[in-house]
């Protein structure tokens, strides 16, 4: 995708705002992936991702494109050069990311994600979204099928650990990184 296209789809004419909403793909920064980190191949696509939202801004100065962008909370990682190394240059990117659930949105599951956006501060949309109460009796059993069971959770408030270990299951289930 090159500001070429960008221009041929109409990103020049700024008549309203556009809103990127996009992620990467997580295998080389998740503990469940390759652990490859910002250098594994998967992860160029942020680089590009980027790029995209950069060359929206430049075409639309005076209504800069908003994003929401989603990818995994590698700032639990076990291995550190992605924990912290890796994480830091992305916030470097993006900005800090806030931390939410999918289940406290109603997912039969947990499934714990950074999200990056310039449509608000990371501290606005952890107020925002901790007045999100979860929907009573969403269980990861209505998904399964017969003879199929779910993994335990430690506490029923918080996303299970098994990825990102004792840190993560600490962290509370909305979280702001100021």
């Amino acid at each position: 995708l090159t500001t070429d296209h960008l221009v041929a789809v109409g990103a020049s004419s700024c008549q309203y705002q556009w809103l990127v909403v996009a992620g990467w793909p997580c295998q080389d920064l998740s503990p469940a992936g390759k652990s490859a980190g910002l250098q594994g191949e998967r992860s160029a696509l942020l680089h590009h991702l980027v790029r995209v939202i950069g060359a929206l801004q430049q075409l639309q100065k005076p209504l800069p494109p908003g994003y929401i962008i989603e990818n995994v909370p590698m700032q639990f990682h076990p291995n550190s050069g992605i924990a912290k190394h890796d994480f830091g240059i992305i916030c470097d990117m993006l900005g800090h990311p806030t931390v939410l659930d999918a289940a406290q949105f109603g997912s039969l599951a947990h499934r714990v994600r950074n999200f990056w956006t310039n449509l608000c501060t990371p501290m606005q949309l952890a107020a925002a979204t901790s007045q999100v109460v979860r929907p009573s009796g969403r269980t990861v059993q209505l998904a399964l099928g017969p003879g199929r069971e779910p993994v335990q959770v430690k506490a029923a408030d918080k996303p299970p650990g098994m990825c990102y270990g004792e840190q993560a299951l600490q962290t509370v289930t909305v979280h702001a990184f100021t």
